[in-house]
């Protein structure tokens, strides 16, 4: 399971959010954020469960969809 970098930068500009905003918000580092954000980076359960809940959204639209061939 990895978090989708696209949908966390729309989530965040839907929201109007800063980084440091989200930090905050969702309680994980603005490194974190910026990782995550960058693709450097797939986040635990827990962070995405974080961050959707200060988006106020389902993890699940957070979550990156594998395609199987």
């Amino acid at each position: 399971m990895k978090i989708d970098s696209f949908k966390l930068l729309l989530e965040r500009g839907k929201s109007g959010l800063t980084i440091k905003e989200l930090s905050e918000k969702a309680g994980v580092s603005v490194s974190t954020i910026v990782h995550l954000e960058h693709g450097q980076s797939n986040g635990s359960i827990l962070t995405i469960g974080k961050i959707a809940r200060a988006f106020e959204i389902d993890p699940l639209k957070l979550i990156r969809q594998e395609v199987k061939s």
